[in-house]
C-alpha cells in the first residue's frame, strides 16, 4: 500500500504542463470555436478582473481528474493574487470527465453544489452527445452568470415569463375592454400604453471583447470545486 502511495506521489510530482496560449487551451481538439469562447472570457475578465480558463486534455496522465487539475490551477496561478479569483474548466474527453475548479476568492459565489448542479443541468448532456463545443459554451455562461449572483435568478424568471406568457391572452381582453369603454383624450392614453407593452420592449445588444490574453495573475485554488462523468 506504501509503494502505491509512494508511486501516486511519484507520478503527480512529474506531471508537466504546456504553458498556456490563452483563456481557452484545446489540446484535446475537441472544440469547434474557441475564439467566441476566448472572447467572452477576456469580456467577462475587464468586466470583474475574475479569470477563467478552458482547457481540454487527451489524457489525465493515470491522474484523479480532481488531482490534474488541482495541479495545473496552481502551475498556471489562474486569477488575481490578491483575490484568488479564478476558475478552472477542464474536460478530459477519452476519460470522459470534466471539472470546474474554483479558485479560493469565489468559493461564496460559485459553492461545490453550485458547481455540481452547472455541471449536472448545463454541460453531461451535450457532453454526451459529442457536443463539446456546446456543452461547454453552456457550462460557462453558467458559471458567469453565477459569479455574478444571476444563475439561481435566471432560473426564477423563466418561471415567472411562464405565468405571464399563459396570462397574456386574458390581459389584453381586459385591456381591450377598458381601451373602448374610454371616451376623449383618456384613448390616446391608452393606446400609448397599448403601445409600449407591446414595442416598449429594449432589445439587448452583444459585445465580444478582444482575446487580450497575457497570462493569468498569480491565483490560487484550495480544491473547491465539483467533477463529473458522462
Amino acid at each position: 500500500m506504501r509503494q502505491k502511495w509512494s508511486s501516486s506521489l511519484i507520478a503527480l510530482a512529474l506531471l508537466t504542463f504546456p504553458a498556456p496560449a490563452g483563456y481557452v487551451n484545446d489540446f484535446a481538439g475537441i472544440l469547434n470555436n474557441t475564439q467566441i469562447l476566448a472572447q467572452q472570457i477576456s469580456q467577462f475578465e475587464q468586466e470583474t478582473s475574475n479569470e477563467i480558463s478552458i482547457v481540454t486534455i487527451e489524457t489525465l496522465q493515470d491522474q484523479t481528474i480532481e488531482e490534474y487539475a488541482g495541479r495545473l490551477f496552481e502551475e498556471w496561478q489562474i486569477g488575481k493574487a490578491s483575490k484568488d479569483n479564478g476558475v478552472l474548466i477542464l474536460i478530459a474527453p477519452n476519460e470522459r470527465e470534466v471539472r470546474i475548479e474554483v479558485g479560493y476568492g469565489l468559493e461564496g459565489a460559485l459553492p461545490d453544489s453550485l458547481a455540481d448542479l452547472i455541471i449536472r443541468k448545463e454541460m453531461l448532456s451535450a457532453f454526451q452527445r459529442g457536443d463539446y463545443q456546446a456543452g461547454v459554451e453552456a457550462g460557462l455562461s453558467a458559471i458567469m452568470q453565477a459569479i455574478k449572483g444571476e444563475y439561481q435568478a435566471e432560473q426564477k424568471t423563466a418561471q415567472w415569463q411562464e405565468i405571464l406568457a399563459s396570462s397574456i391572452p386574458f390581459l389584453i381582453f381586459i385591456i381591450l375592454i377598458i381601451f373602448l369603454s374610454q371616451k376623449g383624450k383618456g384613448k390616446n392614453n391608452w393606446l400609448w400604453f397599448l403601445a409600449g407593452m407591446f414595442f416598449g420592449r429594449g432589445s439587448g445588444g452583444s459585445s465580444s471583447g478582444r482575446d487580450n490574453f497575457s497570462g493569468f495573475g498569480g491565483g490560487s485554488s484550495g480544491g473547491g470545486g465539483a467533477s463529473g462523468r458522462w
